[in-house]
This record gives C-alpha cells, sequence and structure tokens, in this order.
C-alpha cells in the first residue's frame, strides 16, 4: 500500500476530499481538479467518514429515518457492508448520500420523471 498523497494542501487526498465536499464542491468536480475516478473520491469520502470520532459522525447526521427493508432486500445489503466493513445503518447513510450528492436519484430510478 501506498503512504500518504499530499493534494492542495492537504496532508492527504482523504482530507482534501472532505474538506472539498464540506465545502459544497460535486463530487464530479473534486474528481476532476484531483485527477481520479468519481468513485474513487466517494471511497475516499468513506474512509474519511469512519476515521472520524464517533461522537463528530452522530453531531453531523440528520433526524432518523426509519427504513422498511425486506429480509433479502437486508442480507444482500449486509454483504456489502461487510466488504467495507461498515454497519447496515452507514451503509445506507453513505448510499444515499452519494445518491443526492451526485444527482443520481433520476438515472438509478429510471423512470422518466426526473426530466422538466
Amino acid at each position: 500500500m501506498s503512504g500518504a498523497k499530499p493534494c492542495f494542501g492537504y496532508p492527504t487526498r482523504t482530507e482534501a476530499v472532505a474538506a472539498f465536499v464540506e465545502a459544497g464542491m460535486p463530487r464530479a468536480e473534486i474528481a476532476a481538479r484531483i485527477g481520479i475516478p468519481t468513485k474513487s473520491v466517494s471511497a475516499l469520502l468513506g474512509e474519511s467518514r469512519r476515521a472520524r470520532p464517533a461522537d463528530e459522525q452522530v453531531k453531523r447526521r440528520s433526524p432518523q429515518v426509519v427504513l422498511q427493508l425486506t429480509d433479502a432486500q437486508r442480507c444482500a445489503l449486509r454483504e456489502h457492508a461487510a466488504r467495507r466493513d461498515l454497519s447496515l445503518d452507514r451503509l445506507l447513510f453513505d448510499l444515499l448520500d452519494v445518491i443526492v450528492e451526485d444527482k443520481l436519484v433520476d438515472a438509478i430510478l429510471d423512470d422518466g420523471r426526473g426530466r422538466r
């Protein structure tokens, strides 16, 4: 594994990505600036979130939403969460964050209702 890569004055790309997201920059723009794929921006952001102290993560969350998942959905998502060493709740939070930030709702639903 390679060492830390300084980026835009930050000690690591992970810290740079977190700062850019915090400033409201879209992930596609961050990726273009740094010269990495958008999915790498999302991965670095996930690293940043996992590295935060638990109390800081809780402060940053919005009010809770209750999702009713089927057993099959829960099982499939747990598998993805386990591969990333995340809780199911954290995986769902990160998924929704990426979908909203990267404006992927229309692409994912593909129901034609996103057009104006």
